[in-house]
């Protein structure tokens, strides 16, 4: 198994994500600068690129991702593996705040 390039938070964020005209809700499990994996019951396509909002408290985060692998379990969506596209100052904030909780 290959190590990851970079380090990986566990988390339980709540986010929602835009796909042909609709809002989906999902859970991000663990993040990291580069990616993240999204609990969703949602089946995108890989390839699809999106664009993500993470709320924190009173902030909104807005990202664009472009889901790398989808999990399947029973027939069923489970989740999806996703790259950061184009993030921000905030997503980088963001996860610097994430590495102070967790140290």
């Amino acid at each position: 198994m290959e190590k990851r390039e970079l380090q990986r938070w566990t988390a339980e964020l709540e986010l929602r994500f835009y796909y042909w005209n609709l809002f989906y809700p999902g859970t991000i499990l663990d993040i990291s600068e580069k990616g993240m994996f999204i609990k969703t019951d949602i089946c995108i396509p890989r390839e699809a690129c999106l664009p993500l909002i993470i709320r924190t408290g009173s902030e909104m985060i807005n990202i664009s991702v472009e889901v790398k692998h989808v999990v399947v379990t029973d027939n069923h969506c489970t989740g999806l593996g996703v790259e950061v596209l184009k993030s921000n100052a905030k997503y980088h904030n963001f996860l610097n705040s994430l590495m102070n909780v967790y140290r």
